[in-house]
């Protein structure tokens, strides 16, 4: 999830924005919420288990079943109905100020904060919303850069001893996924059909962003300069065995 102060990615119990540190509301509720539902679970575990009667084994799994299934439905429940006042609240903001989020996204593509648009654009959910249609190629171009350079920041940051156990096999099967998905996306002119996407707009990005990736891939990978060039033009094939190399040449 998002934090609602930042935007920056954290999980449910980071109770504490790790980008901004600022306190999140929702996982505080959301630990204190978990913890009530598990001394309830852990009670009626406790009064079930402890009946001596050999055939009632069976009626004490399906009462815990049933105990755990009554939680996670509550749980479910509750956050469906916060994810959706939450988008909807979103959704009004993002339509209610177009104006203003529309410099916003031309100030992130001017500055080349490309995770920060995706941030935004997936925060707001522009993508889906129709007020933002001129930026749709651009919006899923710096999508799949966004997943590209996560991908890429796992290999760096990766536990030496994991590195070394498994060679990081995962990560370099995401990090090819991530560009294969973004060279099937990002190609000027796909969306030429519909005429509210600028199409002059998403040709400018996605040639900036192919250097981008190019550049990563060469400095934090270790791939040739040549070859992070040619990225683009490789099968897909080609382009995970030249990430599997550089990145076993890399942790070794």
């Amino acid at each position: 999830m998002k934090c609602q102060y930042c935007g920056g990615d954290i999980s449910l119990q980071d109770q504490i924005c790790p980008h901004c540190g600022r306190v999140q509301e929702k996982a505080v509720r959301y630990e204190e919420e978990m913890q009530r539902f598990e001394e309830a679970f852990e009670d009626t575990r406790q009064e079930v288990l402890s009946r001596s009667v050999s055939n009632t084994r069976g009626i004490a799994i399906r009462l815990i079943v049933i105990v755990a299934l009554i939680i996670a439905s509550i749980w479910c429940a509750a956050h469906a109905d916060s994810w959706s006042v939450r988008n909807a609240r979103r959704t009004r903001e993002a339509n209610s100020s177009r104006e203003a989020f529309t410099q916003r996204i031309e100030e992130y593509l001017d500055a080349g904060d490309y995770m920060g648009l995706s941030s935004f654009s997936e925060y707001y959910d522009l993508m889906s919303n129709d007020h933002y249609r001129k930026y749709y190629a651009v919006l899923w171009a710096v999508s799949d850069y966004s997943r590209i350079y996560k991908s890429v920041a796992a290999v760096v940051y990766a536990d030496p001893d994991k590195a070394a156990k498994d060679g990081l096999s995962y990560e370099i099967n995401r990090i090819a996924q991530s560009l294969k998905n973004y060279y099937e996306n990002a190609v000027p002119g796909k969306y030429s059909w519909d005429e509210r996407i600028d199409q002059e707009k998403a040709a400018e990005v996605i040639g900036r962003l192919d250097g981008d990736i190019s550049a990563l891939m060469a400095a934090h990978l270790g791939i040739s300069q040549e070859e992070a060039d040619s990225l683009r033009s490789l099968s897909d094939g080609t382009r995970t065995l030249i990430i599997e190399e550089a990145v076993h040449a890399k942790i070794r």
